[in-house]
């Protein structure tokens, strides 16, 4: 018989799968823990305010204090979504911007998570291109910014790649319960930004054209109902406040949508902001905020109607905005800062591009992340272009820059190998 000190004498052996999945997540960890650090330390040391965030401000402090949900005398500029986000932090920790930035940064660090597990999800192997989404995802630079300011992006981006996950989930393995799933986070985002609503229309069309069986299908479509039909329900509260206070005219989401149609294509537009030039013309003073809202809706259309090549043309421009490698905003023109931008940017680009028509990832995989990167360019081509609306896609661009970048080590390697042959 073996003795006792023997029998246990041999090191215990980790299984070679394990132990790279266990160095796979202390990577992670971090990488996590460096998107926390960078994002709390910018909430500290550079914290950023817009126009809107005097308003979320303003609205979470109403909500709070148990005011009417208005601001400058106007009752539906914004989704509630934020506010009640900023007013529940600000019932714990008091009327502090830095803690609704700290747990920005927390939920920066869980966007970065997601993105391991979503790329992870998307491609199995090899071991290295989730984690290097999730390094691009946690130090890039507007990502880290505007998780410093009272803005929506990063809880919207949270939402919007968690949604997306489940997606690629549904595509391998259709379960209405992940469909249910889905619709809470979209109801969710919604209220954040009300312009993802119809998003969830083509990636159920990419699932159904993508399913394997006819079962599949038709879950799909049960599972696109669902969410249309949970986003209605989730919406009536707010539809019903505002036809309390404007009737008859109707609010389906705030009353910024007309104004902001209007700026994005009139004949002074260049495809940035410029409502503070526009002033209300005499004709809409004694209309209410419902109704201004329609008016400008109808001069904004009307101005489309009118010269389409112009609108056109302007509907690239704002693309490009959207997805410049530097900043657009006059008072953001810091030659350092912007050659720092543009080092950043432009290769991620490139690497992206590489990424996206490279075999790294599996091509129904690329449509699937295609589909939001798709869908809000064609949403601000229409509306205003800024860097700004970008920021939620980060995380699918980091994903086909990290398969751009994998492509290129393959290469390199296989070049290396001829070489030495």
């Amino acid at each position: 018989m073996t003795p006792w000190k023997n029998q246990h004498s041999e090191p215990r052996q980790i299984p070679a799968k394990a132990g790279a999945i266990w160095g796979e997540r202390k990577i992670l960890l971090g990488i996590v823990a460096l998107a926390v650090v960078l994002r709390v330390a910018m909430a500290f040391v550079y914290p950023f305010e817009f126009p809107d965030s005097k308003d979320y401000d303003a609205l979470a402090r109403a909500i709070v204090e148990q005011r009417d949900y208005q601001v400058d005398g106007l009752y539906a500029t914004r989704m509630p979504g934020y506010p009640i986000f900023i007013a529940a932090i600000y019932m714990v920790c008091g009327y502090s911007i830095k803690a609704v930035l700290i747990v920005q940064a927390f939920l920066g660090g869980a966007i970065v998570y997601l993105v391991h597990r979503l790329a992870r999800r998307v491609v199995g192997a090899p071991d290295s291109l989730p984690l290097i989404a999730a390094a691009l995802a946690a130090v890039d630079p507007l990502s880290i910014a505007f998780s410093a300011s009272l803005l929506t992006e990063t809880p919207f981006t949270l939402c919007l790649v968690g949604g997306i996950y489940l997606c690629v989930k549904l595509m391998d393995r259709p379960r209405l319960g992940w469909w249910v799933a889905i619709s809470a986070i979209w109801a969710v985002a919604v209220e954040l930004r009300a312009s993802l609503y119809w998003c969830i229309v083509p990636l159920a069309v990419v699932l159904m054209v993508m399913a394997r069986t006819w079962r599949d299908r038709l879950i799909h479509v049960a599972g696109l109902g669902i969410v249309l039909l949970i986003l209605f329900v989730s919406l009536l509260p707010w539809e019903r406040r505002n036809d309390g206070l404007f009737a008859p005219a109707r609010v389906h989401f705030t009353t910024l949508e007309g104004i902001s149609l209007y700026e994005a294509v009139y004949p002074g537009a260049t495809g940035g902001p410029k409502q503070d030039v526009l002033v209300l013309p005499a004709e809409m003073e004694p209309l209410n905020e419902a109704q201004r809202n329609a008016e400008w809706s109808r001069r904004a259309w009307e101005c489309v109607r009118n010269d389409p090549a112009r609108v056109a043309a302007l509907a690239v421009r704002k693309v490009a905005r959207m997805w410049s490698p530097v900043l657009n905003a006059a008072e953001f023109q810091n030659v350092l800062l912007q050659i720092a931008l543009a080092a950043w940017h432009i290769p991620l680009f490139v690497a992206a591009i590489v990424g996206l028509i490279g075999l790294v990832l599996p091509m129904r995989w690329k449509i699937l992340l295609l589909v939001p990167m798709v869908y809000f360019s064609a949403i601000h081509a229409i509306f205003l272009g800024s860097v700004r609306y970008r920021v939620p896609l980060t995380p699918f661009l980091c994903i086909f820059a990290a398969a751009g970048i994998v492509r290129v080590i393959q290469y390199t390697n296989q070049r290396k190998r001829l070489w030495e042959v």
